[in-house]
């Protein structure tokens, strides 16, 4: 019996320990967000390049760091990583710096995108007179991606539409509850804790850079003479645990330089715009039909049609006015053809909210050269969508 009560307070003691110094970590990792990282620091030729250790929540705090304290655009794209690659040069390659901003962020769904915006109408930074909000199309996550609350934004920012409107005093108590609860959670991407380790044990190496897009032409030597100091996997954006803990022995100065190698020999991956867009892949590899659509895991079922209308229509009354118009855009996924329940749940939803703040492309624009891959339209896709956004007079006086 003692030996038992030994093995339990050992275990405990040692779950307490390991608990202990994740958070420790977790508590200690740099809040990109609050550098409020200037995106229009070298106008349009404004590049953001994060470091591999940075999070993916990370990546997205550098721009709602800059959203919350600059100047709102007149155009602004709400939306998860299916919309990344949408740019101001879609629209017109002569408009304004501030006439567009890319919002993506992670995986949000409705309610997140609703939250989101409640935020930025606080702070009186909503754009000024057009918020494109996209909604991740059915068949590319079985419906997952919709409805459900996916725990991406920070703590001040989730469930903070839910807050403000809730009458009930104890049911407010819960959700900042929940929003606090989360901090605790085990993050089961390593990276993240990799990214604490980074901010304790570094001699400080950036975790992003802002720089001139025309850095890969004017200094291309910086990187050539240098590149034999660079660690073993630097060049490999998916580098393995190896090669994140190498990152973290390096000096400033050498994290710069493989920062800009990265940018320039990946063909700028992990990195943003002055827009807050992503530079466009090739569409090399693409797969069609790449979600099976399985029935098991369908993440949206017969009745939710009715929950997505609700928000929907609540992200109408939240964000429109005599100046500001709201369009929602569904684009379509690499596919064929595919009937599917979600799908046709979701076209359900639609008959519920007003025809003229629908975009609908889920049927149209199927084709190669609209990808980058299955899941992400490339810049072709977006003119179109930009073509189509002027023939239904959204962008009319912009």
């Amino acid at each position: 019996m003692e030996r038992s009560y030994s093995r339990f307070y050992l275990f405990l003691g040692t779950f307490c320990l390991l608990m202990s110094f994740e958070l420790l970590v977790s508590f200690r990792t740099h809040d990109v967000r609050k550098d409020s990282a200037n995106l229009l620091s070298h106008g349009k030729e404004t590049v953001v390049v994060t470091g591999p250790a940075l999070s993916r929540l990370g990546r997205a705090s550098i721009k709602l760091g800059y959203v919350e304290t600059h100047i709102p655009p007149k155009i602004g794209l709400m939306g998860n990583h299916q919309i990344q690659y949408f740019n101001t040069m879609a629209l017109d390659e002569s408009v304004p710096e501030h006439l567009f901003f890319n919002y993506w962020y992670a995986d949000l769904a409705l309610p997140e995108t609703r939250d989101y915006l409640q935020r930025l109408k606080d702070l009186k930074k909503l754009p000024t007179e057009l918020v494109i909000v996209a909604i991740t199309t059915p068949n590319n996550d079985n419906g997952r991606y919709i409805i459900n609350y996916g725990e991406e934004l920070p703590k001040d920012i989730a469930r903070i539409y839910q807050i403000k409107n809730e009458k009930n005093f104890l049911k407010r108590i819960e959700l900042k509850f929940m929003n606090y609860w989360m901090i605790f959670k085990f993050n089961k991407d390593w990276k993240a804790f990799i990214s604490g380790l980074y901010d304790l044990l570094s001699r400080g190496s950036p975790r992003y850079l802002l720089m001139d897009y025309g850095v890969c032409q004017t200094e291309k030597r910086l990187w050539e003479e240098n590149s034999s100091g660079f660690p073993e996997g630097a060049q490999d954006k998916n580098m393995g645990l190896k090669g994140h803990l190498k990152q973290i022995r390096m000096s400033r100065s050498e994290g710069e330089k493989k920062l800009i190698q990265s940018f320039c020999d990946r063909e700028r991956t992990l990195s943003y715009r002055f827009d807050g867009s992503s530079n466009s892949g090739e569409g090399r590899g693409l797969t069609i039909n790449s979600n099976a659509l399985t029935p098991s895991a369908r993440d949206i079922k017969n009745g939710d049609e009715v929950e997505i209308a609700r928000l929907m229509n609540e992200l109408i009354d939240l964000v429109e006015d005599s100046k500001r118009k709201l369009v929602f855009l569904i684009p379509p996924v690499y596919e064929t053809d595919r009937p599917s329940v979600v799908d046709d749940i979701f076209s359900a939803s639609l008959e519920m909210v007003p025809e003229a703040n629908v975009i609908d492309h889920r049927k149209k624009f199927r084709e190669r050269q609209f990808f980058s891959s299955y899941d992400h339209p490339n810049e072709n896709y977006f003119r179109e969508v930009a073509k189509e956004l002027r023939e239904r007079k959204f962008l009319d006086g912009l």
